[in-house]
Formats: structure tokens, sequence, C-alpha cells
């Protein structure tokens, strides 16, 4: 569930970053003229909202594209991560593709950047093996990119080079999150 799309121009465009009236006149534009489409494929696009209020475009024919579904709440975070960011003055944008040295694609959730920095912020809400975490921040760091690991799961791999926190979901939909340890 991406919180962006690019128009004909492929110029990014946030879902959050709408009011509830520009959303609803992108949405119009893009039924009649289908000129947004998805950064991941190139593919058309339709606007929704998930179950938990959370704007997002979707694939209007997924076809062969290879991105995952995310969760309600992997995209509610990813959306309040990428807020954050750039109410503190980042340029910060979601669904951010990049490949290492070796040629290994990645896509960040939000990457962050302010002049030369530049971070990922990976909103890891499915299981996910310390075996894969480390292959996929090797990329990262090959790339050139901080990154920082948010984990639902409560065991996770914290060593000096996986930044990475626990993020919990409380039965009234708030989120808190657990730092034992972190290395930036």
């Amino acid at each position: 569930m991406p919180l962006r799309c690019v128009d004909a121009d492929r110029k990014s465009i946030h879902s959050f970053k709408m009011s509830e009236w520009e959303w609803e006149a992108l949405r119009q534009s893009n039924a009649q003229f289908r000129h947004l489409s998805m950064p991941c494929c190139g593919r058309g696009v339709v606007l929704k909202k998930s179950e938990r209020g959370t704007r997002f475009f979707a694939h209007k024919v997924k076809g062969t594209c290879t991105s995952a579904s995310e969760s309600a709440e992997h995209l509610e975070i990813k959306l309040q991560v990428c807020e954050a960011l750039i109410e503190s003055g980042w340029d910060a944008e979601t669904e951010v593709r990049g490949e290492s040295r070796e040629g290994e694609l990645w896509v960040a959730d939000v990457m962050a950047s302010r002049g030369r920095a530049r971070f990922a912020i990976e909103v890891q809400w499915s299981r996910q093996s310390d075996k894969v975490t480390v292959e996929r921040h090797a990329r990262y760091k090959s790339a050139g990119v901080k990154a920082l690991w948010l984990h639902r799961q409560e065991q996770f791999l914290v060593r000096e080079q996986i930044p990475a926190v626990r993020v919990g979901v409380h039965s009234d939909g708030t989120y808190e999150v657990y730092a034992k340890q972190m290395m930036i």
C-alpha cells in the first residue's frame, strides 16, 4: 500500500500531503484521465483508504509487479515517520528505490535526506529472520545509506551495525516505541 504515486511527468505525489478535498479531486481526475502510475512498475493506480483511514495508492491491475502488500499498521507507521521527518526539516519520501554498489536493488519504506546525509527507515511489521535483516541492511550500507529498523517482533537482532527498535501497538490503536539499545 504505497503512500506515493507519480504523475505523467514522473513527479511524486504523496497521499498524506493532501487535504481531503485535494484527495477527492485527484481521485476524480485520475478516474477520468488515468494519468497517475505506480513508481514501482509504471502501472495505473486507484486511490483508496485503509481500514484505519490512511489514504494510499494501489495498483489498478497488479499484473507482474513484485511489490508486496502492506498491512494497515505498516502503512500508518510509515506515514507517521515520514510526516515527523518532514516536520523536523528533513526531505523525506516513501517507497524510494535504490541499488547497492553490487547491483542489488532495495526499496526504503521512508528515505530521509538533508544535505549529504541520507538514511532509510524500514518498518518491519511482518516477521523477518535475522539473516534477511543483515542482508537487507548490507545493501543500504553498500549504497552509502544508513538505516534504522522498526520491528514489531519482541526478539530481533541488535548488533552494533544494525540500529533497531521495537514498535508495539496498543488495543486503542496507539503505538509505542521500545528502545533498550540502539547504536547510531
